[in-house]
């Protein structure tokens, strides 16, 4: 068996598991680069963690993140 990675951009149609692709099925999938959200992540847990001792500004950046970063999983 062979994997190969596939980029799929502007689907005409949804894409699924099990989908017969590229002369084979489709096993896995992902969204793509998650290094956004890993960051995103990691400052989510920072701010929780030091919620009442960082400054405001920053909380306030990092939960704009968090806002942005749902609304693009939720409209993916």
């Amino acid at each position: 068996m062979s994997r190969i990675t596939l980029v799929i951009d502007s689907a005409t149609v949804p894409i699924h598991l099990g989908m017969a692709i590229a002369g084979g099925r489709l096993t896995s999938a992902s969204l793509g680069d998650h290094s956004e959200m890993l960051e995103t992540a990691k400052g989510l847990l920072r701010a929780l963690f030091y919620y009442n001792q960082m400054p405001e500004a920053e909380r306030l950046i990092i939960e704009r993140n968090a806002r942005d970063l749902i609304e693009k999983v939720e409209a993916a």
